[in-house]
């Protein structure tokens, strides 16, 4: 049974979880157990104990209200992420009349502005219905619920690479593990990319989840109409402000800039175009801005007008990425053609669930159930791809000549990994964490219940369903393994006074290949003519770029 909120306002105060929305890179499209779905919530509340005794509401309780059609723009923006590495490891490219493939693909890493957008909706989705309701949600079941969302699979993954290291190499620093470990690696150039790559969007997804409370407790005092308003010229504030910051760093001489947090926390920029600077919040919060905006205007309801506004902005979001549209629809210091390309995203977010033959389209089976991995292919296929580059290396196979064996490879062992970490981890702590979110909520009806028998009894069969021996064992695997991963690596990092630091040649270097793959970690090009071989050779080691020849 699904009630507006405008009928039952108060049931957003009873609700355990309240909305507990798992949106962006790490989940997608999901209101959580307890939350709302396209503006209806669940309808169950302390008010209405008929609703409570029903077997049926109970068990609609710990189900999962769903958005149609983000799962699929969720899948796409996980492959986007994948193919920007593919052409980065394999060089391919190719056109066909005005569209640019090669472009298309590099382009590919617009996918975490989609992730980002979707982030802003739906996490933001339970915060503008307060407006109506005039209930701020639950903010202690809020962070528990993040946390409970990202960090397990992401600990799993920076743990299992580390130890696949050995806890050698130069990046492997009692501070950079640290930093990882509580999503500060952002903030130091040379840690932002220095574990794997795609760890620094988990950083700003972080730092996001920490700041949109508090946002909205300042937007909550002025009303839906102030609110929507201010987040609007936010968009354009935060914007133009970072690109006067960027464009007075330009300006500055005195690198590097070095400063002190609490200890062991710092910031570090080594240059103008550090990746402290360009993968930092405050860069893309207009993209989280513009997803936060969209959801307080989303509305469930199938529209001739939406259909047509996301293919329209389907079509110009390829347009622009493929074709040299990419090159003049650009703002200066602006993230993924912004503002064009991430208002485009917020189109095909906001417009998504409430068309037809869309939303059809990214139902289709293959595509959700990527989406709903998304997480870890996101998190596994790049250090999959690069663990594959070196066995064809080995192999003496040219990972160009045989580009499509080597995409082929790497999707499947990054879609086996990535839906056996879903089943065996993220699910498991989900459905415990639902588990007891509804646990509470059913002890706490049941003190307000005329009917307490019924309830309980109810309550009983249902945590019997939700939470079985199969998912027990498995999240105290983990966190076994987790606790005693994180105890080896920093016992072991404490007692090394000084890092042991070897000099080693790249396992590129010599190398007879023709091909040329710029440093794909930064996403810049350091051949510009002016340099020798040598020093070129010598940036990229130092720059730790391992996919580079000349």
């Amino acid at each position: 049974l699904n009630l507006s909120a405008a009928e039952y306002p108060s049931f957003h105060s009873q609700l355990p979880g309240k909305y507990n929305t798992d949106a962006d890179i790490v989940d997608g499209e999901r209101a959580d157990a307890d939350g709302i779905a396209g503006g209806v919530i669940a309808g169950y509340g302390v008010e209405n104990n008929a609703l409570l005794t029903s077997p049926k509401n109970i068990n609609n309780m710990t189900s999962t209200p769903y958005i149609s059609g983000l799962d699929g723009l969720r899948a796409i923006a996980a492959l986007a992420v994948f193919f920007v590495h593919f052409q980065q490891f394999t060089g391919i490219g190719g056109s066909f009349l005005f569209i640019d493939f090669e472009r298309w693909m590099v382009n590919g890493n617009t996918g975490v502005a989609l992730f980002f957008v979707l982030s802003g909706f739906l996490l933001s989705m339970p915060f503008w219905h307060s407006f109506k309701s005039n209930e701020f949600p639950n903010i202690k079941r809020y962070f528990i619920n993040r946390a409970a969302r990202i960090i397990p699979l992401y600990y799993l993954c920076l743990f299992g690479f580390l130890a696949i290291k050995g806890f050698q190499g130069s990046d492997v620093d009692f501070n950079n593990i640290i930093s990882h470990l509580l999503f500060f690696h952002n903030l130091k150039d040379y840690q932002v990319m220095s574990l794997n790559p795609p760890f620094w969007t988990l950083a700003v997804e972080f730092q996001f989840y920490i700041l949109l409370p508090f946002f909205f407790v300042l937007l909550f005092k002025l009303g839906l109409r102030k609110a929507q308003f201010l987040c609007f010229l936010l968009i354009l504030i935060i914007y133009l402000s970072d690109r006067y910051f960027m464009y007075q760093m330009t300006l500055n001489e005195a690198w590097p800039i070095n400063i002190p947090l609490i200890w062991p926390f710092g910031i570090s920029i080594g240059s103008a175009s550090g990746q402290s600077l360009t993968y930092s919040l405050f860069a893309h919060l207009p993209h989280f801005l513009i997803g936060m905006l969209a959801a307080s205007f989303y509305k469930s309801k199938t529209s001739t007008w939406a259909e047509i506004l996301f293919w329209l902005s389907a079509l110009m979001v390829f347009a622009i990425l493929a074709t040299k549209l990419d090159e003049t629809l650009q703002l200066a210091f602006g993230r993924y053609n912004f503002p064009f390309v991430p208002l485009l995203l917020g189109v095909l977010v906001f417009c998504a669930p409430q068309t037809r033959w869309a939303r059809n389209c990214l139902e289709f089976a293959p595509l959700k159930w990527i989406g709903i991995i998304s997480y870890g292919v996101y998190v596994f296929h790049y250090p999959i791809q690069k663990a594959m580059l070196k066995a064809f290396s080995i192999l003496n196979w040219d990972v160009t000549e045989q580009a499509l064996l080597y995409l082929l490879v790497t999707l499947t062992l990054t879609l086996i990994i990535s839906h056996a970490s879903y089943r065996l981890v993220e699910r498991p702590i989900l459905h415990r964490f639902k588990q007891s979110s509804s646990s509470k909520f059913l002890r706490k009806a049941h003190t307000n219940s005329k009917e307490e028998p019924n309830v309980m009894q109810a309550s009983k069969m249902n945590s019997k369903k939700m939470v079985s021996n199969i998912y027990r064992k498995p999240i105290k695997t983990v966190f076994i393994t987790i606790v005693s991963l994180s105890a080896i690596a920093i016992v072991y990092l404490m007692q090394t006074s000084q890092p042991k630091m070897t000099v080693e040649q790249a396992y590129w270097a010599g190398s007879n290949s023709d091909r040329m793959i710029f440093d794909h970690h930064a996403h810049t090009t350091y051949s510009d003519g002016q340099k020798s071989i040598e020093e070129l050779s010598e940036l990229a080691y130092i720059k730790g770029c391992d996919a580079f020849s000349i």
